[in-house]
Formats: C-alpha cells, structure tokens, sequence
C-alpha cells in the first residue's frame, strides 16, 4: 500500500526498511487525511501557477479564492477542477477519481467525490457554500 503524504512528511528515516508505516495507515487514518485534504487550503494563492512549488506541501488543499464576478457556473467548473487536482497530487491511494458537482441550492454546490482504494469503492460529499465561500465535508 503506498503511504500517505503526511505518514512519508512524519518519517525521519524514509529510506529505512525498518519502520513500516503501511502498518499504522488504516482506513480511519486515510478517511481522516482525504477530510484534511479536503478542508485544507493553500497559505498562497499565487503558488498555483509556479511550478515545482504548485505541487509542494505548501499548496496542500483546495483554493477557494475567485476573481470577482465570476458565473456560479463558472465557480462550480474551477472548483470541481481544483478538487480533481488536489487529490491527484496529495492523495495517490485514491484511484479512478471522479468528481461530479450539482446545484443543491442558490447558495451551495455539492461535489460528489467518488474513487477506489484497495479494491474499495469510496464516495464523499463536499459542499461549497457561496454565502461563506466555505466548504463543508460529508462522509
């Protein structure tokens, strides 16, 4: 099983054969970090668009800043793409991502997130709340 970023940020000694951390990565731990990830956000927006640090640990969770007067459409579309690629670059125990988004009401979008990991689907729900330009995870 591959270790999750935060067990390889944790090990002091990664090249050590010795200390087994995919014993201590159970299933709680990585629903747990999938919720961290998720409800993580960058320290700088700007850290997207250089490259190396875009996917370095100081990009780790999703951007939730917007330009003004952008289409709620248009905020949905972003989003969904930044989830997409947060869990691509953070998360490679989650395979076959998929990622859907609909309108639940005027001022929240859910993202159905759903993937595999060991042979095991998953399905998570993240809701974007445009009045607090938050997001709120379910699972």
């Amino acid at each position: 099983m591959l270790n999750s970023l935060l067990l390889r940020l944790a090990d002091n000694f990664p090249d050590s054969v010795e200390d087994n951390l995919s014993e201590k990565n159970n299933a709680h731990d990585f629903i747990d970090e999938i919720v961290m990830l998720l409800s993580s956000r960058p320290r700088l927006g700007y850290i997207e668009s250089i490259p190396g640090l875009n996917t370095s640990v100081l990009n780790y969770g999703i951007d939730e800043h917007f330009s003004e007067n952008i289409s709620r459409t248009d905020r949905a579309r972003i989003l969904q793409e930044r989830i997409v690629v947060a869990l691509q670059r953070f998360e490679s125990r989650l395979q076959d991502v998929d990622v859907t988004s609909h309108f639940e009401s005027l001022s929240r979008i859910t993202f159905i997130i759903k993937g595999v990991c060991q042979n095991q689907p998953l399905e998570f729900t993240l809701v974007w709340d445009d009045a607090m330009s938050h997001f709120f995870c379910h699972y």
